[in-house]
């Protein structure tokens, strides 16, 4: 594929990768949240499979960032540039979850910080309304639901019942 910048990266996790995750959940390939992070990972390995200066890791422990580990820390050679926080469910961003994102981005330097937040039912979140100053400029929210209508969603759940069961 050959240079990936980080703006073309942050535009396939804001858009390309929103998609990528929407199919996975209507495929029933996530249940829950390790899931999530089983599919960012490698669909963000295939994104960058051609530019060799990119690194995904996945709960990467820091001590700059007092211990807490992001879900999904992305490197372009040595340097954390975008860390990344996976939710199931949730109805809203959580203040410890803004707190973390907060901490990875001055403790290690992230350029970016991202909050997916995936639900077969999210018809209820709630955004932000007010970011700080910072958030405006460094934290983003993607929130992956179905993407059905109401009308359909109840032939995907029984479909998806019948995959959990057999687990």
């Amino acid at each position: 594929m050959g240079k990936i910048g980080l703006r073309k990266l942050n535009g396939f996790i804001d858009k390309d990768l929103k998609k990528k995750i929407q199919s996975d959940l209507q495929n029933h390939l996530i249940f829950r949240e390790s899931d999530i992070e089983c599919c960012v990972y490698h669909h963000l390995r295939r994104f960058l499979h051609g530019d060799g200066k990119w690194r995904v890791v996945t709960r990467r422990y820091s001590r700059r960032a007092g211990g807490k580990y992001p879900d999904i820390l992305i490197f372009r050679k040595e340097k954390p540039l975008i860390a990344i926080e996976l939710k199931w469910g949730r109805k809203r961003i959580s203040r410890t979850d803004r707190k973390k994102l907060r901490k990875y981005q001055k403790k290690i330097s992230a350029k970016k910080t991202f909050f997916v937040n995936v639900h077969y039912d999210l018809f209820h979140y709630k955004k932000l309304k007010k970011k700080t100053r910072n958030e405006k400029f460094h934290l983003k929210e993607i929130i992956v639901d179905l993407g059905y209508p109401r009308k359909e969603y109840s032939k995907w759940r029984k479909e998806h019942d019948k995959y959990k069961k057999s687990l």
